[in-house]
């Protein structure tokens, strides 16, 4: 057997591979969301009271029935997230006995509306669940995270026979002692939380601002967390939990989830405290294998497009795609590359603190100008602006280091060179493109992410999960959602081209080594260096002064804190994109396959569940 045909089956072998994993990856994540057949688990449409059209995931234990109905507790997902960022708490109370509709509120997820315009998609959802013939509508409890801990207070208020009420985040007030309002109410606070502090507040200046607030509260010398004050017969009982994580942390916190589920039980079933944490005991989750076994799921969906891709390009049709990289421009001296790579990257870093506007003109932050009807998914126009404001940039280095390599008179740097056209031919013909090449390089692209879209469709038919973990990664569009695809792959394509293409693998070509494994393993950490490190800063910034007792840094930049939390996802994925489009580069010799397929994962993460302001 030649060499071509041994790689061809090895790729075969791969891709059926991935295919075992994803499918099994899919259904034990599916197994622990339904805790392996003792809960059912349904996605479930109803209209709002506005028309809209919203989805929530509802968990119901075996054996409630309308004849044996089961209290009702509704969970409410933060800004910009999704109803399964409260899938923790679902399952976890669901396994405890209760029936638990996670709602993607309007503007966010699967469901229809729009952010601005939404006037009780929450409320809307707590009567829903209210009503279902299974449910006892009248021993119910609502909790929420960050937005939705707002909208559970609001819930709270518009049905004041509710029985329990926990919110996630936010530091301790003094409206969590209004018995009028809420009854039984658990606050669930992060030592590391990033809103509602400033600055230069410590996390034990922030800690004890809180005390003082419960010690004020309730009317005693020193406030205590994770300590209940009242009672729960009269409605009173009253916890703050605090949890050593972040503001999104909370949401996939062990014992965040334990105070929730321990919390209902008192509160709706009426056990004792001992009873309670006996059922709630952290040990005893399985939310975490949920997220754990969808996040390999989608890992292994974006690696499986390398087999893809090279069986593809192995095809008749597709064989001229594959081209031999240019080897004109040497890879600049290493001390050089370096800067280079450095000033890059801290370019990313600083922009990024300034310029991700996430929020249009009149909302605070830094005014995004680019909010339009078209553009008008919040953090994904965030993203846009600091896409294009990169590539602007991009362009003016790689013009200048082309200007200085022609009065160096060195050869003439051409667009073949950078890897944007198919073929060395006289300098006069060098911006010639070879359209037929580009057309078969779009379809790759296309059956790439339809083979992608395919296996996470499936799985949500089959298994009623997504390939994701913690957050939102790969799931389907609806129809609005796939509208807005189309007004951000441009700009996001621009960014990919430039700064992920002619830069990368033109300007900041990097030589290959003997060994495949030890080029990609070169190539992609400095490429992460050059990309990334600028925003790790920003992290470490934000987040290292508080691991160690410090304070937010970054919190009165225009965008924090909710851009630099954005970068706990970002950053994963980008690396993984990086790591595809080395491949795609080193394949196909140029930069139009890589920069693709990142446009469009990138793209897909941002548009299938982000906030839709308008």
């Amino acid at each position: 057997m030649n060499t071509q045909k041994l790689l061809e089956k090895k790729a075969e072998l791969a891709l059926v591979i991935c295919v075992i994993i994803m499918l099994s990856s899919g259904y034990l994540s599916s197994g622990f969301q339904n805790d392996f057949g003792k809960v059912d688990v349904q996605e479930v449409h109803f209209n709002s009271s506005l028309g809209d059209r919203l989805v929530g995931k509802l968990y119901r234990p075996k054996g409630v029935t309308v004849a044996s109905p089961a209290p009702g507790i509704l969970a409410l997902h933060g800004f910009n997230n999704d109803k399964d960022v409260e899938r923790p708490g679902a399952l976890e109370l669901a396994r405890a006995g209760f029936v638990v509709l996670a709602l993607d509120q309007a503007g966010h997820g699967d469901s229809g509306g729009y952010l601005l315009s939404d006037i009780g998609s929450y409320l809307d959802g707590y009567s829903y669940l209210q009503n279902l013939a299974f449910v006892d509508g009248e021993t119910m409890g609502v909790f929420g995270h960050s937005m939705g801990a707002s909208r559970s207070r609001a819930v709270a208020q518009a049905f004041p026979d509710h029985d329990a009420i926990a919110v996630q985040a936010f530091a301790p007030s003094a409206d969590d002692a209004n018995y009028t309002k809420y009854n039984n109410l658990l606050h669930l606070w992060a030592t590391w939380e990033e809103f509602g502090r400033s600055w230069d507040t410590t996390n034990a200046e922030w800690i004890e601002t809180g005390l003082n607030q419960i010690a004020e509260n309730y009317n005693v010398s020193e406030g205590q967390y994770d300590y209940t004050y009242g009672s729960f017969e009269d409605g009173t009982a009253r916890r703050h939990a605090l949890m050593k994580t972040t503001h999104p942390g909370l949401t996939a916190n062990s014992k965040s989830t334990a105070e929730i589920v321990a919390w209902m039980l008192q509160a709706l079933m009426g056990m004792s405290e001992s009873e309670a944490w006996t059922i709630a005991d952290p040990a005893k989750q399985v939310w975490i294998y949920c997220e754990v076994f969808g996040m390999i799921a989608a890992l292994v969906s974006l690696l499986s497009i390398i087999p893809l891709a090279h069986i593809l390009t192995q095809q008749d049709y597709f064989k001229e795609v594959v081209q031999p990289m240019p080897e004109r421009i040497q890879t600049p001296e290493r001390s050089k590359w370096w800067i280079f790579a450095t000033i890059n990257t801290a370019i990313g870093g600083v922009t990024y603190v300034f310029f991700a506007g996430y929020l249009p003109a009149g909302f605070g932050g830094f005014p995004n100008p680019l909010f339009t009807p078209i553009h008008s998914v919040g953090i994904a126009t965030g993203f846009m602006l600091w896409f294009l404001i990169n590539a602007g940039i991009a362009i003016a280095l790689v013009l200048l280091w082309y200007k200085m390599t022609k009065k160096q008179d060195r050869d003439s740097i051409d667009f073949y060179d950078l890897g944007a056209t198919f073929k060395d031919v006289p300098e006069d013909q060098r911006f010639q493109i070879n359209w037929n090449i580009m057309k078969k390089t779009v379809i790759i692209a296309v059956i790439l992410f339809a083979w992608m879209y395919f296996w996470v469709a499936l799985s949500e038919w089959l298994f009623t999960v997504e390939f994701r973990g913690i957050w939102t990664m790969m799931k389907t569009f609806t129809v609005t959602r796939a509208g807005k695809f189309w007004g951000y792959i441009w700009p996001v394509l621009v960014f990919f081209l430039i700064n992920g293409g002619i830069l990368l693998f033109g300007q900041l070509r990097m030589k290959s080594y003997e060994s495949t494994v030890k080029t990609y393993t070169v190539w992609w950490f400095k490429i992460c260096y050059a990309m990334l490190a600028g925003l790790i800063t920003v992290v470490l910034i934000q987040y290292a002064p508080m691991w160690f007792g410090g304070s937010p840094i970054l919190n009165d930049t225009p965008n924090a804190p909710m851009m630099p939390i954005q970068l706990f996802s970002f950053i994963p994925l980008a690396a993984v994109l990086f790591f595809l489009m080395i491949y795609f580069y080193r394949r196909t010799g140029k930069i139009y396959l890589g920069s693709l397929m990142a446009s469009i994962i990138a793209v897909w993460f941002q548009m299938t569940a982000l906030v839709i302001y308008f």
